[in-house]
This record gives structure tokens, sequence and C-alpha cells, in this order.
């Protein structure tokens, strides 16, 4: 727990000028779901990435490499739309910020001060901010000409790590600006929080979606649809591509081939 979350309604609606806070509450709902996207669109990322497709679809897995890209690059943008984007006239987390502190009322805005401190003292800016900027201006807003000639572009190509310190970041900030308000960083679908009713399937659409990968590939439907073939043909299949098949049959609660 947030060490502000204690005194989370300490802070009322009531407490911003009266003249803020119909703006107010459109401006952090539209940053709310910039962060809930992102973090939604982390989630299944992450689940892409630590898929074997080296496995299951070790050739032409074009539709996984671009749905990857597309996810990441989204997400970078809208982590800098939010967090570092230094034109004036545009909306970003520390511009809300400042106009709160410039319309709360003198006690909320100390408040309010004191867990903007916090939520800087538990998340290092520093450590996502040069990152973000750099892949956002070589890779999105332009291409950079000297590192499209390098053999080392792939293997920078993704600044995952800080993605989700910029996000964790992102989402804590919306939260400490939520007065009265329940915001969750992250679509419930994606919510480990979240658990579905008895007899419900507790698996996200992502998830789904890389199971039935597993079991649509060659050796499970061999192994279920012709299993005296398939005794024949296990021999075949290297021990450790059958290990990680295997791992992630039980994983479903299937039986091993």
């Amino acid at each position: 727990m947030s060490i502000w979350e204690s005194d989370i309604d300490e802070i009322r609606i009531d407490d911003i000028a009266s003249a803020f806070r119909m703006e107010y509450v459109r401006l952090h709902d539209h940053l709310w779901k910039q962060v809930v996207g992102v973090n939604s669109k982390i989630f299944i990322a992450s689940r892409i990435l630590n898929f074997p497709f080296d496995v299951f679809i070790p050739v032409d897995n074009y539709f996984w490499r671009l749905t990857l890209d597309s996810l990441i690059d989204s997400c970078i943008s809208s982590v800098w739309r939010i967090t570092l984007d230094q034109d004036p006239q545009t909306l970003t987390l520390e511009r809300l910020e400042q106009n709160l502190l410039a319309n709360l009322e003198t006690r909320a805005r100390h408040k309010f001060q004191e867990r903007m401190a916090w939520v800087r003292s538990e998340h290092d800016t520093g450590s996502f901010k040069e990152d973000i900027e750099r892949f956002r201006h070589n890779h999105l807003a332009h291409l950079n000409r000297k590192q499209a000639m390098s053999e080392q572009i792939e293997q920078s190509r993704y600044p995952y790590k800080e993605l989700k310190l910029g996000a964790a970041y992102a989402s804590e900030v919306v939260r400490a600006m939520s007065f009265e308000r329940a915001v969750s960083p992250i679509f419930m679908e994606y919510d480990p929080r979240i658990r579905r009713g008895v007899g419900q399937d507790q698996r996200s659409d992502i998830e789904k979606l890389l199971d039935d990968i597993v079991l649509n590939h060659w050796t499970v439907q061999e192994a279920r649809g012709n299993p005296d073939m398939w005794k024949r043909m296990r021999m075949a299949v290297p021990g450790g591509r059958l290990k990680v098949i295997n791992e992630h049959l039980r994983r479903q609660g299937q039986a091993e081939i």
C-alpha cells in the first residue's frame, strides 16, 4: 500500500477551485485512459515476449512479431506523451499536477504535495526517461541514420525494462491525483487481482490465444489423433523441445504427450 493511500479521501474534489473542477475530471480521465491502455498493452506484450515461439512457430512468425512491435511502439509513444512531452500546449501528468497545485485550497495543496513527494521518492524518473526519449526520437518520431547503419539496432530495439518503469510511475501519479475517485491502472481483463466466478475460465484473451497455439501444434495433434504413429515419431522430437511443449500442456491442465 502506498504511504498516502490511508488518506486517499482526505483530498476531496470540493477542495479544487470550482472553476477548475470539471476540467480536472476530464483531464484526469484522459490521462487515466492513457495509463490503462499502456498497462494493458504491456500485459499482452509480456505474454508474447515470454512465449517460446521458436518451439511452436519457428519460421514465418510475422504476425506475432508485428503485433509485439505495434504494442511496444504504442506504449513508448503513450509514456512519452504523458510524461515527457515538452510542448506547453499539451496535456501531461506534470501539467495537470501544476494545474492542481494552483487550484487546490491550502490544506489540500500541502497534502497533495506530500503525496507527490512520496511518489517521486519511490520512482526514479531518470531511470526511464532518457531511454524512452531516445527510443522515441530514434525509432518512432524519426529514424536515426547512424543506427540504421548499425548491426546492433535489433539488439537495442525494445527498452522494455524502462517502459515498465515509466508505466509504473505514470500509474502511481494518476492514482495520487485521484481525489475521491477509485481508478484501476489496467483493464479488468488483465488485472491479476480480479478473479472470475467459480467455474469460469480465468485466462485472459491473449493467454487463450497462446494456449491454442500449443494445442494446435503438430506434435499435440499427432499425439491426440494418431497415438500409435506418435509413439514412433516422438523419438525424432528433440528432448528440450518436447520438455517445453509438455510444460505448456501442464499449465493448461492437459495431459503430456
